[in-house]
């Protein structure tokens, strides 16, 4: 289950309107999307914005060069979206 509050908005509102809302406010899916994956989440983003099947793709290539960069101080690939969804927040 995810929880809608800690997504940002501009991903949010992409998932929205994927599912059919009127617009990115519009809250009439927040139901089914507070049932998604992680994985399911990102593929309605990634289908809004004309990315039609390469979710498999772009996880395991992200994870591939996450492990190629491999350090003690590793990131995982939620730590480093959590931070990017803070920075793409920030005016």
């Amino acid at each position: 289950m995810i929880d809608i509050g800690k997504i940002p908005s501009h991903v949010l509102g992409a998932i929205r309107q994927n599912y059919g809302a009127f617009d990115g406010s519009d809250k009439s899916y927040d139901s089914n999307i507070q049932s998604l994956t992680p994985e399911e989440a990102f593929e309605c983003y990634c289908e809004w914005h004309g990315l039609l099947d390469w979710v498999a793709i772009l996880i395991k290539t992200l994870d591939s060069l996450f492990k190629a960069a491999a350090t003690d101080s590793f990131v995982s690939f939620g730590d480093c979206a959590a931070v990017c969804a803070e920075q793409e927040d920030q005016p």
